[in-house]
C-alpha cells in the first residue's frame, strides 16, 4: 500500500498497520471536543471553528487514554499491543492478580461449553484482544464473524427472534464426545445451526484525480440448517468480532457528555444526527445508553460480557441462565440437560465472570505513533491530516476528545483476592478522570444502503426451490446497511466505531479487516464505503489530492 510505504520512510522507529471505521458528517468543517468543568457535572461540548487550534494535534494525544495509556519500552508495538493492563492495576499485585484471572478465562475454555457455539473461548474471536478475522475460504466454519437473526419488529418495537434459530446463529455445535462439529458434517447430529460462506463482488470507482480504487461487497450463503428451513422473512447481520482495549475508559464516558452530542432530527441543518440508543441492562435492572456493540445494544461491560458468554460460547451466568436453544432444537436441549452441573447453576461463576469484567474494562490503549517525545514535534504529515479530518467534517460523529468520570465498581461488587464480592461503593480509579481521545460519539448514524430479501439461489444464481448443497438462501446488501432494525437502530444505522488503536490492527492480527462485516481490506477501502450521514465526508475525501488523502491515512494510521 503506498500510503504505509510513504509513512513507514517518514517514521522509522514506528510501525504502522491499517484501518477501521472512520469519518462521517456533512460539509460543516467544526470539531467535537467534550470537557469535563467538574468531575460529576456541567459538561459541555464546544464547536471549535475551523481554525488551526482546533485541527492541530495537541500533545496530550500523544497519551490516547492519559495514564491507562500503554508505552512499550522500546517504542516498538508487538502482537500483544492490546494486551496489557493499564500501569496502576500491573502496580497493584490485588488488582494485577484479578487482570491475570480474567486474562486466563477470556483466553481458555469453559467447563459446560455449548451445546451451540461460535467460538470456544473469547480468545477465538477477539484475536489477541483485538478484531476478528474471516473465514480463510468457504471451506472454514465462521467464527470471529457471526450472525444475528430476527423476524422485525413487533408493534411495541421489540425484534421478533426466528423462530427455530433464534437471535443468533451459532455455526458449531458439540457431540457426546466433545468435539465441536461444523454444521453439515455427514453423519453427526450435533452440529452447528448453519453454515455460512462469503462470495465477493469487486466494484471499481475512480477518484477526481483519475486514480483507481476497487472494493469487495460481501454477498453470503446460508446452507447446511440442521434444525429445518430458516423462514424465508428472516433479516440477517453479519458482525465482525470488535477490540476489546479501552471499553472501561469509554463505559466511564458521563452520559450527559454523550447526550450533549445528539441530534436525532438535525436541527442544526448540518446533515448530522446521530441517535442515542437506550437499551434494558439485565445486569442493573434498568434502561442505560447502549454504548457497546455495533449496534450499541448492551450498556455496560459486564452486560457484553455475560452475553457474549451465553450466546457466542453457550456458557450461562446468573444474568443469562439459558442455553442458546429454541424449543425446536431438541438435540441442543439433550445435550444441555447432560451437562455436568446442577439444573439452574450458571456454567460461570460470578467470580470469574467479575474477573473477565475487570480485566476487559482495564486493558489499555495504545499511545499514538508519529510523536516525538523529545522535540515534543508531531510528524508534519500526520498534523496535515489532522486538519484534512477536521475539514471534511469526520470529527462531527468521531469525537476527537472526552474526560471520563468516576468509574464505578462493578454491580456485582469488588472482588477481593479471587475469593469473595463485596459491595464497597468504590470508584475504579485507574479508570477515573482521565483525558481520552476515543474518537468517536457512541452515537448511531444513518450511514446509508438497503438490502433485498432472503432468496434462494442456485450455484449460477438462478432462483431454485429448496434449501440444499446447491441451492442456498442468499443475502445481498447495497452499501453498509443490513437491513435488520435491533432495537431502536434502524436497518441503516450504526454506532460510531471508536479510532483510536487502529493503526495497529493488523500487527496485533495480520488477518485483521475492517467495518461491521470485514468487508474493509484497508483504511482507504473503508472510507470509501460510508454514505447516509458520511455522504458529504466521503465527497471531500474523494476531491482531496492524491498528497491529501495519503496524509488523512496517515494521521489515521498515527491513532
Amino acid at each position: 500500500m503506498l500510503v504505509a510505504r510513504l509513512f513507514q520512510r517518514r517514521l522509522i522507529l514506528y510501525f504502522f498497520a491499517s484501518i477501521l471505521m472512520i469519518g462521517c458528517g456533512s460539509n460543516s468543517s467544526s470539531q467535537k471536543t467534550v470537557s469535563s468543568t467538574s468531575s460529576n457535572t456541567a459538561h459541555s461540548t464546544s464547536d471549535q471553528s475551523q481554525s488551526s487550534s482546533a485541527q492541530a494535534i495537541e500533545d496530550n494525544e500523544f497519551l490516547s487514554a492519559g495514564a491507562a495509556t500503554y508505552i512499550p519500552s522500546n517504542n516498538i508495538y508487538e502482537k500483544d499491543a492490546y494486551s496489557h493492563a493499564i500501569t496502576a492495576i500491573s502496580r497493584d499485585a490485588g488488582l494485577e492478580a484479578i487482570f491475570k484471572q480474567g486474562d486466563h478465562t477470556f483466553r481458555n475454555q469453559r467447563k459446560n461449553t455449548g451445546p451451540l457455539i461460535n467460538d470456544t473461548n473469547c480468545q477465538g474471536c477477539h484475536i489477541a484482544d483485538g478484531r476478528g478475522s474471516l473465514p480463510a475460504n468457504n471451506q472454514i466454519v465462521s467464527r470471529g464473524l457471526l450472525f444475528k437473526l430476527s423476524l422485525g419488529q413487533n408493534a411495541a418495537g421489540q425484534d421478533i427472534p426466528e423462530p427455530t434459530y433464534g437471535f443468533q446463529l451459532q455455526t458449531l455445535g458439540i457431540n457426546p464426545d466433545g468435539v465441536f462439529v461444523p454444521a453439515g458434517t455427514a453423519g453427526e447430529p450435533h452440529t452447528g445451526e448453519a453454515f455460512v460462506s462469503i462470495e465477493y463482488v469487486l466494484e471499481h470507482g475512480t477518484y477526481p484525480d483519475g486514480q483507481a480504487y476497487q472494493l469487495r461487497k460481501p454477498v453470503y450463503h446460508f446452507k447446511h440448517f440442521s434444525f429445518g428451513e430458516i423462514d424465508p422473512q428472516t433479516l440477517t447481520s453479519p458482525r465482525l468480532a470488535p477490540p476489546m482495549f479501552g471499553v472501561g475508559l469509554l463505559e466511564s464516558i458521563i452520559t450527559s457528555d454523550i447526550l450533549e452530542q445528539e441530534d436525532t432530527h438535525d436541527s442544526n441543518n448540518d446533515g448530522i444526527s446521530g441517535k442515542a440508543k437506550w437499551v434494558y441492562d439485565n445486569t442493573q435492572n434498568t434502561m442505560v445508553l447502549g454504548r457497546f456493540g455495533w449496534k450499541a445494544s448492551a450498556g455496560s461491560v459486564l452486560q457484553q460480557s455475560a452475553a457474549a458468554f451465553a450466546n457466542d460460547m453457550g456458557v450461562t451466568s446468573r444474568f443469562n441462565l439459558e442455553e442458546p436453544c429454541s424449543p425446536l432444537q431438541i438435540t441442543c436441549l439433550e445435550a444441555a440437560a447432560r451437562e455436568s452441573k446442577t439444573q439452574n447453576t450458571p456454567d460461570i461463576n460470578d467470580i470469574l465472570l467479575a474477573a473477565v469484567e475487570f480485566y476487559s474494562r482495564t486493558l489499555a490503549v495504545p499511545a499514538r505513533r508519529g510523536y516525538n517525545r523529545d522535540t515534543q514535534q508531531w510528524d508534519e504529515m500526520i498534523t496535515q491530516g489532522k486538519a484534512l479530518f477536521t475539514e471534511a467534517a469526520c470529527s462531527q460523529c468521531h469525537t476527537p476528545q472526552y474526560t471520563t468520570g468516576i468509574a464505578r465498581e462493578s454491580v456485582m461488587g469488588t472482588l477481593s483476592n479471587l475469593t469473595q464480592l463485596n459491595l464497597l461503593n468504590q470508584p475504579i480509579e485507574a479508570l477515573s478522570q482521565h483525558i481520552i481521545h476515543p474518537y468517536t460519539d457512541l452515537l448511531l448514524h444513518d450511514m446509508g444502503g438497503q438490502c433485498e430479501p432472503l432468496a434462494l439461489e442456485d450455484t449460477t444464481g438462478n432462483s431454485c426451490l429448496n434449501s440444499s448443497d446447491q441451492c442456498h438462501w442468499v443475502q445481498r446488501c447495497e452499501g453498509l446497511a443490513d437491513g435488520r432494525p435491533d432495537g431502536a437502530a434502524t436497518g441503516r444505522e450504526w454506532r460510531t466505531t471508536a479510532l483510536w488503536g487502529i493503526g495497529l490492527a493488523q500487527t496485533v492480527n495480520p488477518t485483521a479487516t475492517f467495518l461491521h462485516d470485514g468487508r474493509a481490506r484497508t483504511l482507504e477501502e473503508a472510507i470509501l464505503w460510508h454514505a447516509g450521514e458520511a455522504a458529504q465526508s466521503l465527497n471531500t475525501f474523494k476531491h482531496y489530492s492524491q498528497q491529501e488523502r495519503e496524509a488523512l491515512l496517515a494521521f489515521l494510521y498515527s491513532l
